[in-house]
């Protein structure tokens, strides 16, 4: 049973499904006790782990940068 459905614990809203937002829920879906708390991913997309930019862009411009 959720802790939704039992008034119990709270629910995590992860506000986009990108990767940074996939990596969060996956991490917390894993480190938190089961059912201690509803993990919800807010995404418009079919799929997620998809970001605006390839991850290999993004990578090349924190090299750039730093």
């Amino acid at each position: 049973m959720s802790a939704r459905e039992t008034g119990k614990g709270p629910v995590v809203a992860i506000i986009g499904g990108g990767f940074s937002g996939a990596a969060t829920a996956f991490h917390l879906a894993r480190l938190l006790p089961a059912g201690a708390a509803d993990i919800v991913v807010v995404e418009p997309r079919e799929g997620l782990g998809y970001g605006r930019r390839p991850i290999l862009h993004i990578a090349s411009m924190c090299r750039r940068r730093g």
